[in-house]
């Protein structure tokens, strides 16, 4: 998986992750949209999926994600705030209202179970060694040098094996492990488990070749364990087993592995011996493993081994009513607890009596079993810390129930200030049309992590589909409605686009014309943002402003310098910046000049909303066709963010006359764009929103 996604899932009003929820990630296309994977959110509500770029190449994904519940029930969805050309690693949060999670039937947490981190670094079974004993010493070393009993396995798992002098120590070390171990009454539940490489301990041909086979695969990820019930009992094992003995069943579970040719071919031995069952989706989700099978039953019993002549947790493969294949009809393995939740597993086959019936009250010893490797199971609890140690048992975050006692484990970064994330709209908007439609702006703010990474979402969902339709402009149409009026304007603001539309003929067959042909242009375009500032004459009859908007420019690439000169060519006011701006702000010029106050809207659509009225229509102001027909209005949606709305006369051919009812002219929104103060433009910048010659 050469992408991927991750997240966390919480209740919105007290940011606590809500784990076992099922997150579909999709790639969405223009027509339909193609799922990319699902996984589980884990206890503190993390998810974490991968997926290859061949899924989908002929454009960059364009991510959202679903919350369901595991029985299928839909929660939230981002695809409103998409996240268009999605780099190789993502991460969308998701914020679900508490209400919304316990109506569906889930419970949110109160406490997550804490790991004690001298667990991890204590083995048990050393408590009553023999101080005499010259292994124990030596292991007791190896566990200080590797800090924990995961990291004392591994290293045992990665040396080498064999006849050799190092091999042999390792395996006395593996014995003596065994020999001291405690015997668990019964196990129940899944358990993540570790084949020791390399851990044969000689023995005659099958059981090399059997060590062969499971060991290379890795394939194998762990068992299940549960309480065989009493019918079900005295059909496999008959009397065999005394009655005040627990008894359970249990399963081997494996993964998906390498594609190596001796995966393949052992994987397939595996399923010749014994038909693997197809794991549940929700097993896939929380466990990752794919199959299910090679099944025993368990019990306290003495060992089936010469060599280790004590009592042990026995997994007895051999009784006929499992109906297991051979070799797997020959396998005893047998558990002790090395340290709390932590078992050490020795591998045994019997090498004689193969062709007779497997009768449990034959004597151990005349099966002669062999001992041909080690392994080790671990308690769930035990997850959080196995995950980050095992990279081969391909864990899921669901799988992980517990945390660290670590002081700081698990902080993540801190959101973003409110300042970032706070819409600042009216309190009862009696202009907003579509109530609905800024509900859902409210509800996409939270889901996109910030009011910025929302309108860059918008803009990029209405370049992906060009259509005059787009449930963007109803939501920026809401937006705007919702905003509020500055009353004056100071100082310099970057500019961002958000989107043009095409009303009219302009949106003929319903596609957005305009908004294609700006991302076409959108590379000469030199505009950078708008400066405010007091104006010492009147711009003309009829206005009031004594303030005046300029556009500022920037004349670097090639293409804004052959603008530029176009420009100049045809004659247009330009200002040149003076030095103080080209340091301060970086802008080379100004031009296309505004009166800019406080009005009304010429929207018909916001019945008469107060705007702050950017208007390029008076003569004095020496704007060119078709800046000469337009007119701008601002309102604020966040402190220091103002959302635009460009609106132009579709009747250009009458004069401009302030006196004249602005319904006349027949205004029309032509598209939006957003200012930004220097603090929102650091985000910007950050965000990759619209950065063409910023």
């Amino acid at each position: 998986m050469d992408h991927e996604l991750s997240g966390r899932v919480t209740a919105l009003e007290t940011e606590v992750g809500v784990p076992g929820l099922v997150v579909l990630a999709f790639d969405r296309g223009r027509h339909v949209d193609q799922s990319l994977g699902r996984a589980l959110t884990d206890v503190e509500g993390d998810y974490h999926l991968g997926y290859d770029c061949a899924q989908r190449v002929e454009h960059a994904r364009d991510l959202y994600v679903t919350v369901m519940t595991d029985a299928g029930r839909v929660l939230h969805t981002t695809e409103g705030v998409t996240r268009f050309d999605a780099s190789p690693s993502e991460v969308i949060d998701v914020r679900i209202p508490a209400a919304t999670i316990r109506d569906a039937g889930v419970e949110l947490p109160a406490t997550i179970e804490l790991v004690d981190r001298r667990r991890l670094a204590t083995l048990s079974c050393l408590d009553a060694a023999d101080p005499d004993d010259a292994l124990v010493p030596a292991i007791r070393a190896d566990l200080s040098r590797g800090g924990t009993v995961f990291a004392l396995m591994r290293r045992y798992a990665r040396e080498p094996g064999g006849d050799g002098e190092e091999g042999g120590l390792r395996l006395a070390k593996l014995a003596k492990l065994f020999e001291l171990g405690s015997v668990p009454e019964g196990l129940v539940g899944h358990h993540y488990g570790l084949v020791m490489d390399g851990a044969s301990a000689g023995g005659g041909r099958i059981t090399r070749a059997w060590g062969l086979v499971v060991g290379v695969t890795r394939a194998w990820a762990g068992k299940s364990f549960a309480p065989l019930a009493e019918g079900e009992r005295r059909k496999i094992t008959g009397t065999a087993i005394p009655d005040e003995v627990g008894v359970y069943r249990g399963a081997n579970h494996f993964g998906r592995r390498g594609h190596a040719p001796v995966n393949l071919a052992a994987r397939a031995l595996l399923e010749l011996m014994d038909q693997l069952d197809e794991a549940s989706i929700e097993s896939q989700l929380r466990y990752g493993h794919a199959r299910s099978g090679h099944r025993f039953v368990a019990h306290r019993a003495c060992s089936v081994h010469a060599g280790t002549p004590r009592e042990v947790f026995r997994l007895n493969y051999r009784f006929g009513g499992l109906a297991n294949y051979p070799p797997l009809s020959f396998l005893v393995e047998e558990l002790v607890e090395i340290a709390d939740g932590v078992y050490l597993g020795q591998q045994l086959l019997a090498t004689r009596h193969l062709t007779r019936r497997y009768d449990p009250a034959t004597p151990a010893h005349d099966h002669g079993y062999e001992r041909f490797g080690y392994f080790l199971l671990f308690d769930q609890a035990l997850n959080v810390a196995a995950r980050r140690l095992f990279a081969d048992i391909q864990m899921p975050l669901a799988a992980v129930t517990t945390r660290l006692s670590r002081p700081g484990e698990g902080v993540r970064t801190p959101r973003p200030p409110a300042k970032f994330t706070t819409l600042t709209l009216a309190e009862a908007p009696a202009n907003v049309a579509d109530p609905d439609a800024l509900a859902q702006v409210e509800r996409d703010v939270v889901d996109a992590g910030s009011v910025l990474r929302m309108l860059a979402s918008y803009s990029a969902a209405a370049a992906h589909s060009p259509t005059t339709d787009s449930p963007v402009f109803a939501k920026l149409r809401a937006l705007f409605q919702a905003g509020l009026a500055p009353e004056s304007m100071t100082g310099y603001y970057d500019g961002a686009v958000v989107s043009w539309s095409s009303p009219g003929l302009l949106g003929g067959f319903g596609v957005n014309s305009l908004n294609l042909a700006w991302r076409v242009c959108r590379p000469y375009s030199p505009w950078t943002g708008q400066r405010f500032a007091p104006r010492g004459e009147s711009p003309g009859r009829g206005v009031s402003s004594n303030q005046l908007c300029a556009n500022t420019l920037v004349f670097r690439g090639l293409r804004a310098r052959a603008v530029g000169l176009a420009m100049k060519a045809m004659k247009l006011r330009i200002e040149p910046a003076s030095d103080t701006e080209r340091r301060e702000h970086g802008y080379d010029a100004k031009a296309w000049f505004a009166a800019a106050e406080p009005a009304s809207s010429v929207d018909p659509d916001h019945r008469g909303k107060r705007v702050y009225q950017l208007n390029y229509r008076p003569r004095t102001l020496s704007n060119p066709p078709p800046a000469s027909a337009s007119i701008e209005e601002l309102v604020q949606i966040a402190r220091g963010l103002f959302l635009g709305q460009v609106n132009y006369a579709t009747r250009p051919w009458l004069a401009w006359d302030p006196e004249t009812d602005p319904a006349s002219y027949g205004y029309r929104p032509f598209g939006y764009f957003v200012l930004l103060d220097r603090e929102w433009q650091a985000r910007r910048l950050r965000l990759g929103f619209d950065l063409h010659e910023v």
